[in-house]
């Protein structure tokens, strides 16, 4: 049993120094690019152990988040003292370093460019190497990495899938020959191990930047601008900038433009020269087919053309032409358009001709892109309103309060006798005026046609005073036979 118990406790001595031994270590980090960072950035790793490691059972945790890592490029068991890269975007990658040949992983991440905290994690979930930047350590936009030398991370050449060399010089150059092996420093005179001296082992070099937009469209205008840099990171003058489009076009100078024909991503390399030294440095440009609509509106007599958007990404209409019949306008610089919006271009503003109705949207190049289509016109809707409509309303009370007030004092003043020619008197006078009342209110309420009612409330008004005068003319007459005035 005692033998049994010695052998198993020999078993787990043996074994557990070879699992404490597996190490996966971050070497490298290229967090902010020069240019655009997007899809771009990557991390070096090493098998700092003795044995074999399947890397693709291991994480990359960042940004609160474990990452898995996929092989790409090269088999995933990492051998001791080699080195991988992990990266965003393995086309992206490998136009920025063709030359690469050695194992890549891919991974989703994305750095900061302010600094955090990255981990390598076993298939454990322990945390197994741990790194912290900040962009005060160099490496932030001017080409260099952050680079593990000598236990130390320092700013320097971008060296993945190689030894480490930091360089105080900021460069932009494609990494070495990996052909070559690592250069070996020379023991310090005491007989310690320290750091190798960057000044002798790296050239001096200039660094270049390209300056573009990631997305262009089939038959538009293309951006490019390039920037040289001496060793104190200066601006360099008398610099040759030769462009290499991707699609066998090339071009020479500081500030190109370029349309490209067909969809597609398109590796672009500028190589500059300045005396005896030069460099490159690449992009890739994805060419994608436009989706724009034109259309001409007329609201409130005021005509505007309109180009829509129905991508999903904001448009450059730079040098576009909007061609209504003789006349035409080029969009501006920066004409820009919304991911599935539009922009209004009014006549006033482009002079463009309206009677004419077939218009179009051209390429820069002169292309035809999209005919235009009319869309629904708005005119606006002036009503008036008649003063003599407002007081319609107002006339046919006056009317009854007249004649309501005659009624009444007639019959205040005399109270007829029962006769036979009282009766047919009276009753003649209220009918009337009721016959009167009446016609005045239907001109008031059911009048058709221009000015047809002040005349018929005037012709009704004289009826009324001429049968008041006569019922007070015969009332007089037969006023002693007929009549007794009350005290």
């Amino acid at each position: 049993m005692n033998n049994l118990l010695k052998i198993a406790l020999l078993c787990v001595l043996f074994c557990v120094p070879i699992f404490a031994h597996a190490q996966i270590a971050i070497s490298e980090i290229m967090y902010d690019l020069e240019g655009s960072d997007e899809n771009r950035e990557w991390i070096e790793i090493q098998n700092t152990s003795s044995l074999d490691i399947d890397v693709s059972l291991w994480w990359f945790f960042e940004e609160g988040r474990n990452h898995k890592l996929a092989a790409v490029q090269g088999n995933q068991i990492l051998s001791p003292g080699d080195h991988a890269i992990i990266v965003q975007k393995l086309e992206n990658f490998k136009a920025d370093w063709p030359q690469y040949g050695g194992v890549i992983f891919d991974s989703s991440f994305l750095l900061k460019n302010t600094g955090e905290t990255l981990v390598m994690r076993d298939t454990e979930l322990k945390d197994i190497d741990a790194v912290s930047y900040t962009a005060d350590q160099g490496g932030a936009g001017d080409g260099r990495t952050l680079q593990k030398v000598g236990g130390s991370w320092v700013a320097g050449m971008p060296t993945p899938g190689a030894a480490n060399i930091a360089s105080a010089a900021p460069v932009s150059a494609p990494p070495p020959s990996f052909s070559s092996p690592a250069p070996t420093p020379s023991p310090s005179s005491s007989g310690g191990n320290t750091a190798p001296s960057a000044s002798p082992l790296v050239p001096k070099s200039i660094r270049v930047v390209i300056d573009t937009s990631a997305t262009t469209m089939v038959g538009g205008r293309a951006d490019f601008r390039g920037s040289a840099y001496g060793f104190e990171n200066k601006p360099l003058e008398n610099v040759r900038y030769i462009w290499n489009f991707g699609d066998g076009s090339v071009a020479e100078g500081e500030h190109v433009l370029h349309t490209y024909s067909f969809e597609g991503k398109y590796a672009v390399v500028l190589s500059v020269a300045s005396g005896e030294f030069s460099a490159t440095a690449h992009v890739t440009v994805e060419a994608i087919q436009a989706l724009v609509r034109l259309s001409r509106i007329l609201k409130n007599e005021e005509s505007a053309y309109v180009v829509y958007n129905d991508l999903r990404e904001t448009i450059d209409l730079s040098g576009w032409r909007i061609v209504s019949g003789e006349t035409s306008f080029t969009l501006p610089q920066h004409s820009f358009v919304v991911s599935q919006g539009k922009a209004v271009f009014p006549v006033k503003t482009t002079g463009l001709s309206t009677d004419v109705t077939s218009f179009s949207l051209l390429y820069p190049n002169g292309a035809l892109s999209v005919v235009g289509t009319e869309e629904q016109t708005v005119t606006a809707i002036s009503v008036q309103v008649r003063t003599e409509d407002a007081n319609l309303v107002v006339q046919t009370p006056v009317v009854k309060k007249e004649a309501a007030a005659m009624k009444s004092t007639a019959k205040k003043k005399a109270l007829p006798k029962k006769t036979k020619d009282t009766v047919p008197l009276e009753i003649a006078l209220a009918t009337e005026t009721a016959r009167i009342v009446s016609t005045t209110e239907q001109a008031a309420l059911g009048r058709v046609g221009g000015n047809a009612f002040p005349y018929t409330w005037l012709a009704a008004l004289v009826a009324l005073i001429s049968l008041g005068a006569g019922a007070a003319v015969y009332l007089r007459r037969k006023g002693d036979d007929t009549i007794t005035l009350i005290d």
